[in-house]
């Protein structure tokens, strides 16, 4: 198997806090709307651009937050998990959140913020997976009802076979250990791990099961 790294020029290897994050310090540290809610085994990675990606566990679901010069622009359940309701009622406008409520879209996943203002839901609605755009008002812009609508494809939408216990398998074979966060697209799967130097790391397999990209996280 060939090892192909790529390291993220200036990062540091992020820290897994074993622990809830307790010290006010480290409290204090977090964006003003994240420090408030208890959150468990944070992992807070920036790299030279002020670009952020925060991972936590809120109400025993893993979730992450990636800021881009202190914007929030992203937030996303771990795969095959839903964002827990009070990280939404944090973080999502409370027209958006009654406008999706009045459309009985549930279970959301993911939730973009644009610049503009406008905000992005993947979730599922009593016909399925829907993803809906908002103004911060609470108008609905557009509404798109796709079967991979969610995060990660359906089965049917996959290029390749590897399933989680295989992902895992691989993982361990190539000495990687600690492996989470594992992401099964189309045509690849990612999964956060830490390497044969102890590194915490980001890695990628191709359809075949062949890790063809590594980035120090």
């Amino acid at each position: 198997m060939t090892l192909t790294r790529t390291l993220i020029a200036g990062a540091s290897a992020a820290a897994l806090l074993a622990a809830p994050l307790t010290a006010t310090a480290q409290i204090q540290d977090l964006p003003q709307e994240l420090s408030t809610l208890g959150l468990e085994d944070v992992r807070d990675h920036r790299d030279d651009d002020d670009d952020r990606e925060i991972r936590a566990t809120l109400d025993g679901t893993a979730f992450e937050a990636e800021y881009d010069d202190g914007r929030l622009e992203e937030i996303a359940a771990a795969p095959g998990a839903v964002l827990p309701q009070a990280l939404l009622e944090a973080l999502v406008p409370a027209e958006a959140l009654s406008r999706a409520a009045d459309m009985s879209i549930r279970e959301i996943a993911q939730v973009e913020f644009d610049d503009d203002g406008e905000i992005e839901m993947t979730g599922m609605d009593d016909d399925g997976p829907v993803e809906v755009t908002f103004a911060a008002n609470g108008q609905m812009r557009e509404f798109d009802r796709s079967d991979d609508a969610r995060r990660g494809p359906t089965e049917d939408a996959l290029n390749h076979s590897l399933a989680e216990d295989d992902v895992r398998r691989i993982a361990a074979d190539a000495g990687y250990a600690d492996v989470d966060w594992i992401e099964i697209r189309p045509n690849h799967v990612e999964f956060d791990a830490t390497n044969p130097d102890g590194e915490t790391v980001e890695v990628r397999l191709n359809r075949d099961g062949q890790v063809i990209r590594e980035e120090r996280r």
